[in-house]
């Protein structure tokens, strides 16, 4: 039952994992978001999406695998198939690395989310173009009602309707465009909030793969035809494992 005790995971976070998951639609280069690393992976060499393959479907060596969906499609890849355990054990590895350099990572982070993403300027600018898009409402409000009610030189009314109306359309497409920014701004800061607190209650030397931790922490991971794997988390650091 909600609220009856200290949740494990945060509300906001639980967000950020269910919304990284959602289903999307299958095709080459796109993932079901069933698995945990469904469109995480990437291939190193055409920059395609590793899938997963099972290996012996009907047989006592089942295996499940992953490899680029383009493999064998028209040129061949030559970046390694991988297994889950490999795949884990990478991002082991990785995380490793970023709980060493944890400190000057989530002051990079802080700052990014400080500056970067604050969104004091959009929301005063978008006040002011709001209060410029009622002004222009009203004048042209204004504008129908003196047509109608006195007799006007048509082609000047027909002139300054159209000067009207492009004002606010250009203050229109502004507000628009700023609620736009301000949303992604948004998003991008509630995310850098999350990176910073799992990597702040990131064990030092990890023991198992947290699969909530691999949502909230990385962003892919590219693999190479030489079997080197780069891990890219969150805040754009990149870690070679």
């Amino acid at each position: 039952m909600e609220g009856n005790h200290e949740a494990i995971v945060s509300a906001e976070t639980f967000d950020l994992v269910q919304e990284q998951m959602a289903a999307r639609k299958p095709g080459n280069n796109r993932y079901s978001g069933v698995h945990v690393f469904s469109g995480m992976v990437y291939c190193g060499d055409c920059g395609s999406r590793y899938g997963s393959k099972v290996w012996h479907a009907n047989d006592k060596y089942r295996k499940i695998i992953w490899q680029c969906n383009r493999k064998y499609a028209g040129t061949i890849c030559r970046s390694p198939h991988l297994t889950d355990p490999q795949i884990e054990d990478i991002v082991m590895r990785a995380m490793s690395r970023l709980s060493d350099e944890r400190d000057a990572i989530i002051r990079t982070a802080v700052m990014l989310r400080d500056t970067i993403y604050d969104t004091s300027a959009l929301c005063a600018e978008q006040e002011c173009v709001e209060r410029e898009l009622a002004d222009a409402t009203d004048q042209l409000t204004q504008a129908v009602l003196r047509n109608a009610n006195v007799a006007l030189d048509q082609a000047e009314h027909q002139q300054e309707m159209t000067a009207l109306s492009a004002r606010y359309q250009e203050l229109q497409d502004r507000n628009t465009a700023l609620k736009v920014a301000i949303i992604d701004k948004d998003n991008r800061r509630k995310r850098t909030d999350s990176f910073i607190r799992e990597l702040r209650s990131l064990p030092q030397h990890a023991e198992k793969f947290d699969p909530v931790a691999f949502r909230i922490l990385v962003e892919r991971i590219t693999v190479y035809d030489d079997k080197r794997a780069v891990v890219r988390f969150n805040d754009g650091t990149e870690i070679e494992a």
